[in-house]
């Protein structure tokens, strides 16, 4: 079993993934600035991408506490309440 890993494993990292072979197919085919060129709007797709999913982690995160923290003022009421012995 280890052995199957450590086999797939060298495989994922010595193929290159599609990032990489659309960078060098454009560098072969079109020169060394076209594939600079992929190279930046690459980059700058996977930013793009990253704060939207960031901005959306973000959203969800602040509707969610907005919905827990009514809960957790009526549990912390309940556990004050208890140890009063109400």
């Amino acid at each position: 079993m280890l052995t199957a890993f450590i086999l797939a494993v060298t495989a994922l990292m010595l193929l290159p993934g599609p990032n990489v072979a659309l960078i060098t197919a454009n560098s072969v085919s079109h020169g060394i600035r076209y594939g600079l060129l992929t190279v930046a709007l690459t980059i700058d797709s996977l930013w793009a991408v990253s704060a939207h999913h960031a901005h959306r982690f973000l959203r969800r995160r602040a509707a969610w506490a907005n919905r827990a923290s009514g809960t957790i003022l009526i549990g912390a009421g309940a556990v004050l309440a208890f140890a009063r012995g109400k």
